[in-house]
């Protein structure tokens, strides 16, 4: 395959012509942050965390779902790329419940993350949140819509990974949920419980329910089992 050459924050990039920035920036080591990319899926774009700027187009570009082109000039980290970053995060968080002490998914929250690698306390935003019943309709998985941020990646893996379609988006605006048709409970859909639409999920939007309320693995023991290993 042909290969194309560009300019990534300053560092010459070489690369295939169906690479994304998001993919050729990663390949030499780049960051760019996003939340609904996930490596085993399609682009989807819906998150805009990951926008950047190239040189010559019109608008700012999502990186998961922009190809690389030969001469291509991108920037992936300027302030102004921060400042709007760090507004997305707060307008997710704005809609997020308040409880990431008890959240099953703290510390391993990749919102919690950002909020933390941005800077971002508090929302400056204010209005109607939402505040659905948690979902425990099954032995297995746990759905909580009020800390769902709409990445896609739970509808997606299921249809594009599992090749099974269980959930798609119902409802519209801000209405949109990943449900189930006529929000049948799992157990009433050709879900199997396999598991993966949980282990991409940013947030704490799908947990698993048995290891729930058994506590957190701390990283330090980690640290210490991998050191004496």
């Amino acid at each position: 395959m042909e290969q194309v050459r560009l300019n990534i924050d300053g560092v010459e990039v070489t690369t295939t012509p169906d690479r994304t920035i998001l993919e050729a920036a990663r390949e030499v080591g780049i960051r760019i942050p996003s939340l609904c990319y996930d490596r085993r899926m399609d682009p989807f774009g819906a998150c805009r965390i990951c926008i950047v700027e190239v040189e010559g187009a019109r608008g700012l570009l999502p990186a998961c779902a922009t190809r690389v082109t030969d001469g291509m000039v991108v920037r992936t980290n300027t302030e102004e790329l921060r400042r709007i970053r760090r507004t997305i995060i707060e307008l997710l968080l704005s809609d997020q419940p308040r409880d990431c002490m008890t959240c099953e998914s703290a510390g391993n929250c990749e919102l919690q993350d950002l909020a933390y690698e941005y800077g971002v306390k508090e929302s400056r935003f204010s209005g109607e949140q939402h505040h659905y019943e948690v979902l425990a309709d099954n032995p297995l998985i746990e759905r909580d819509y009020d800390k769902c941020i709409l990445c896609g990646r739970c509808i997606r893996i299921c249809r594009e990974v599992q090749g099974v379609g269980v959930y798609d988006f119902v409802n519209r605006g801000f209405e949109a949920v990943p449900g189930t048709p006529y929000n049948r409970p799992l157990t009433e859909t050709p879900c199997g419980l396999c598991g993966p639409c949980v282990s991409p999920c940013p947030t704490g939007g799908s947990v698993s329910l048995p290891p729930k309320g058994e506590g957190r693995p701390c990283c330090c023991m980690n640290q210490q089992e991998a050191v004496g290993s």
